[in-house]
This record gives C-alpha cells, structure tokens and sequence, in this order.
C-alpha cells in the first residue's frame, strides 16, 4: 500500500491504519518523522568521530597486536603444560617455548610483525602439543577400557584388536 503525504505533514505524527495482513493477523505501523533527520546527523557525526578515533588508535600502536599474540601463545602454553603435553609432545613443546622466547625477544626490540608472527606459530605448536596429549590420554583411556572390557568377559575378547 502506498501513501502520498503532503510535505507540511511529515513534520507531525502520521499513524497507518490497522489493516489485516495476508496471514490473517492484524498489521499495526505507524512512524514520526519529526527531528529524524536532526538525530540522523547526530548519530552519522558520532559514528565518524567514533571511526576516526579508532582509526587513530590502531595507528598509534603498532605493538598492540603483537602483545595480544604473545599473550594468546603464553596462554595456550599454559594450558600445554596443564595437560602434561611435555610427556606426550615434548618436541612440540620445547619448539614452541623456543618460539616464544624468540618473539619477545623480536618485541623488546620492537621487531613487532616478526614477533607477532613468531608468538603466532608458538601457538600453533602449544596447540599441536595439546593435541598429541589430548590424544594419548584419549589412547591411555580407551586401552584401560578395553582391558577392563576383556576382565569381565573372562578372558573372551568381544571387541577384537
């Protein structure tokens, strides 16, 4: 349905009629044209000011999302040595401390995209450790489960190889 209004009645309250739609509920509309173009142009200034400011920011360090990496990599790291990943991946784990140092180091010498890159490959190596932990433990139970299987069937061994 469309509507033609006057100018002079878009600065007052225009209310749309309540009709039924086509799946039979009734369609209630209505809006106020007003000051919404005032408040557009508030809200179009903020948004640009809002922009520019993080545009400013974002340029002003450098060093922000390298410091944001190393973080990620300590923590995965964390949760590395947590699982006991030295015992299952201690290659994955030791190249990944390497790394970690490797990109501090490239920090305090303000080497900021080298050690973002190095934080980020530490990562994938704590991850990958994780991983292979994950994985022998997940090993460990499934053998333990299986003798326990064999155990109660009396030496018959249901489940195979």
């Amino acid at each position: 349905m469309c509507v033609n209004v006057p100018m002079h009645l878009l600065k007052q309250p225009i209310t749309v009629a309540t009709e039924e739609g086509p799946d039979g509920f009734n369609v209630k509309g209505g809006f106020f044209r007003g000051n919404t173009m005032k408040k557009q142009a508030r809200w179009g200034s903020a948004l640009l000011v809002t922009l520019f400011l993080q545009l400013m920011a974002g340029c002003s360090s450098l060093a922000t999302p390298a410091r944001r990496d190393i973080a990620m990599a300590s923590a995965a790291m964390n949760q590395a040595e947590t699982l006991h990943a030295t015992q299952h991946a201690g290659f994955e784990m030791n190249l990944a401390k390497e790394k970690l140092a490797s990109a501090r180091a490239a920090l305090a010498q303000k080497d900021y995209q080298m050690a973002s890159a190095l934080a980020k490959e530490a990562e994938v190596d704590a991850r990958l450790a994780q991983g292979k932990a994950n994985a022998a433990k997940a090993e460990s139970i499934r053998n333990a489960l299986r003798h326990d299987i064999y155990t109660l069937t009396a030496g018959n061994d249901p489940v195979g190889p």
